[in-house]
């Protein structure tokens, strides 16, 4: 070891700070292991739909504290649809009904159009819209939505 190759040209007493090194070395290396294991639970026991399903939750509750605070929020409308849906002020909104209302408030928003369309379309201020005439409609706000472009 490197220990044996230095212990030619140095002193006892270097030599017992370097095997002391050595040691505090290792020792940290086993801690830093010990800390990282417990601080992330092993694989099998944490399923990956199981840790979406908490990000999609937390998600969530951000967008809806987002719409109680200001339920004109358009950005936060569409962020929710693609949760799924939620309660908002005691009101039940699918994702469907969170891309309606998100363009109700902003019809030029081109991202809550392509949302609207992957859900099938649906019925904005009193005209119905086909899942095509919403990828449509995005690429006439926006040319550059390429997930429109993909969806049509």
């Amino acid at each position: 070891s490197v220990l044996c190759y230095i212990s030619h040209s140095c002193s006892e007493s270097t030599l017992i700070l370097l095997n002391c090194l050595q040691y505090i070395f290792i020792l940290s290396l086993v801690v830093l292991f010990f800390f990282l294991r417990i601080r992330r639970p092993p694989r099998s026991t944490l399923s990956s739909s199981s840790a979406a399903s908490d990000v999609y939750k937390r998600q969530k509750q951000c967008y809806v504290r987002a719409l109680e605070l200001d339920p004109q929020y358009s950005v936060a409308w569409t962020n929710l649809g693609t949760v799924g849906g939620g309660e908002v002020q005691g009101q039940q909104y699918t994702a469907k009904q969170c891309y309606v209302r998100a363009l109700e408030l902003d019809p030029q928003y081109s991202v809550a159009w392509t949302n609207l369309g992957t859900v099938g379309g649906g019925e904005v201020q009193g005209q119905q819209y086909t899942a095509k005439q919403c990828y449509v409609r995005a690429l006439e706000i926006n040319p550059h939505n390429s997930y429109a472009w993909t969806n049509l």
